[in-house]
């Protein structure tokens, strides 16, 4: 069967064109990139905020940039303070989460839509492969479970207390095949699974460098940039605690701006702006004209905003507990990173005084983008593992109906 006959449906929790999300820009390039081939649709939520889930946009079927979509309501909005109380229990006792439990959790953890899981289980049999992304909400922890030999799930993995959950051990076994944005992410899936997949390709994210329209911002003289959510999980504390502790110990040091949303501290120290969400033209605007990006994050399995920044041959600083984008600076050498308010300050230091090394590095880390992350890349290793995937689900069928048969011809041998 040639691939453009090929039914896929990409099930995600947010489809979401434009967002900042690393999951969310995910599912957009990969759903964007596999319509060229196949009969791509995307199922997901209503939701476009990744805090409450609340109901966004229309439910029923849109088309976007010629996806088809269809979009299911999210029938209970997030309630942090429920669901931080009963992750704090589950965190405190891993071992022992009773499936009861688990299912709550993932009702409070959010995108709850049995809309959306009804009818993947309504349609299995209509698709020919499923690609789900991310691992940890309701919609892929739920639906997967029906279809797990016409799947790939693009897990977007942390190490995390929630994956070693022995439920999600139990799902993501080999029998499902997986979709890895580096080698790190797939070093922490078998740690965490202990088991190697069968099937799995290391692939990445598509980033390309826009067409940019030169806009008119007010903006400090020289500044560092952040771009992500304004969470706790996203490293914000820490950057904020080191950027002050390098500006109490140095002199002439950038202001500091963050894009993205989020809850803004009452405090807000010295030199530091919190711009908020901003358009993509603003933000890569804003990319162009700082002289390094930080990423303070000690959990990501990609970061497409590092790649954004090598684009504009912008170096990077990032956090060392995060393997993934501390392994992209090594390979590349377009970046640094710290691991405490001193290293920061001997980095930022050393950024500020060096005006070469910030030009050297930001090139080597746009070639290390345009090498490994091309849309054509990313394509070929799409379609090669989707191939490999519907291969061994066409022989799967062929082994199942080898042995139907052969059950038919016994029964009929000793009963007549």
């Amino acid at each position: 069967m040639s691939l453009n006959k090929i039914k896929l449906f990409l099930v995600t929790p947010i489809f979401s064109p434009g967002a900042l999300g690393g999951a969310e820009k995910l599912a957009y390039e990969y759903a964007d990139i596999l319509q060229e081939e196949l009969d791509v649709t995307v199922v997901t939520t209503t939701a476009k905020d990744y805090r409450t889930w609340k109901n966004f946009y229309k439910s029923g079927t849109e088309e976007i940039g010629g996806l088809k979509i269809i979009r299911f309501p999210v029938e209970k909005e997030r309630n942090i303070k429920r669901f931080n109380k009963l992750h704090k229990k589950l965190i405190n006792n891993k071992e022992k989460i009773s499936d009861k439990d688990f299912k709550k959790w993932l009702e409070y953890q959010g995108r709850y839509s049995p809309g959306l899981v009804r009818f993947i289980d309504e349609h299995k049999e209509e698709s020919h492969l499923f690609f789900f992304i991310t691992y940890l909400y309701y919609p892929t922890a739920i639906s997967i479970s029906q279809v797990k030999t016409k799947s790939i799930c693009a897990l977007t993995l942390h190490d995390e207390p929630p994956a070693y959950f022995p439920q999600f051990q139990r799902l993501y076994t080999e029998n499902i095949s997986y979709c890895f944005s580096t080698l790190d992410e797939l070093d922490i899936y078998k740690k965490i699974f202990h088991n190697t997949p069968k099937i799995f390709s290391i692939v990445g994210v598509n980033v390309k460098k826009p067409e940019l329209t030169e806009r008119s911002l007010i903006l400090p003289d020289k500044f560092i940039l952040y771009i992500g959510r304004i969470d706790e999980g996203k490293g914000i504390s820490s950057l904020l605690e080191n950027y002050t502790y390098w500006r109490n110990h140095s002199k002439d040091v950038p202001d500091l701006i963050l894009l993205g949303g989020g809850n803004i501290p009452e405090i807000v120290p010295e030199g530091v702006h919190f711009k908020g969400f901003v358009s993509s033209e603003d933000k890569y605007n804003y990319i162009k004209k700082s002289l390094f990006l930080i990423n303070p994050s000690p959990k990501e399995s990609f970061s497409i905003v590092i790649m954004e920044s090598w684009l504009f041959e912008k170096p990077v600083i990032v956090n060392s507990s995060c393997d993934t984008m501390k392994n992209h600076c090594i390979r590349s050498n377009g970046g640094l990173y710290f691991s405490s308010p001193e290293s920061f300050q001997k980095i930022g230091d050393l950024m500020m005084n060096n005006s070469e090394l910030r030009k050297g590095m930001g090139r080597n880390g746009s070639k290390y983008v345009q090498l490994n992350y091309s849309r054509e890349v990313i394509k070929n290793k799409l379609l090669t593992l989707i191939q490999t995937k519907l291969n061994e689900t066409k022989t799967h069928a062929m082994s199942q109906e080898t042995d139907n048969t052969i059950h038919r011809k016994t029964k009929k041998l000793f009963l007549g």
